[in-house]
Parts: structure tokens; sequence; C-alpha cells
């Protein structure tokens, strides 16, 4: 399973979304998931715009999962991203079969994570 954490306003991100496609129909049948983590929470428009235009629509789409609180502060006790210590947009983890977290990346590295994906998957 791939955890891919982007945004619709993040342009290296979009850039990625034909190597995400690729991938995902590569891997699909033997397993793989992608799930999209969008730090989109305030702009969930935008976030179901960009899926919809990206045509990503294969696969599972949530939101970090921050709370805006009334008196202007944001509480990210759930925030996917803290949880995963996940500060720059893009990055991927790709966690194997176990749940065990085989590879992380900040930024956005398209080779070193087909690398793994062929150690993972053989081909």
């Amino acid at each position: 399973m791939l955890l891919d954490f982007w945004a619709s306003w993040c342009i290296p991100c979009r850039k990625g979304t034909p190597f995400l496609k690729e991938i995902y129909d590569k891997y699909h049948l033997k397993g793989f998931e992608i799930i999209a983590i969008a730090d989109d929470d305030k702009t969930t428009e935008a976030w179901k715009n960009a899926i919809i235009k990206d045509k990503t629509e294969s696969w599972y789409h949530v939101l970090r999962g921050l709370k805006f609180l009334s008196n202007g502060n944001v509480d990210t006790s759930v925030s996917i991203n803290d949880i995963y210590e996940v500060s720059v947009l893009p990055s991927k983890i790709l966690i194997d079969k176990n749940g065990k977290i085989i590879y992380k990346h900040e930024g956005d590295n398209d080779e070193l994570l087909s690398k793994q994906l062929v150690e993972l998957f053989g081909f």
C-alpha cells in the first residue's frame, strides 16, 4: 500500500499523477492500493475537482483530518500527516502487507519508489 500525501494546490504533487497511475495499473492486480491523503481540509471543493480533473478516482482519497476550531486555532490531534510525521508535500510512504513502513520519501522522486516497488513485487 502506498500513502500519497498531496494537495490540490501542490504543483509537484499533481505533476506526479501520471507516475501514480502507471504504478497503480502495474501493481493493482497484485494487491497494491494507493491511499491519497490530501492537505485540502479547508478547500474540499478544490480537492474533489482535482481528483476528477486528474482522473484518480481509481484509488482511495481522504483528507488529512484537520479540525478548524471556532477560536481560529487548528486541532491536529487526528491529522494523518502528523501521525506519519509528514511535513513536506509531496510525500510517499510504502507499507508492506505486514503493516511495516518499508519506504518513506518527502519530495518527488519516482525513481526511488520504482526501485522499492520492483523489490516488493519482483517486477
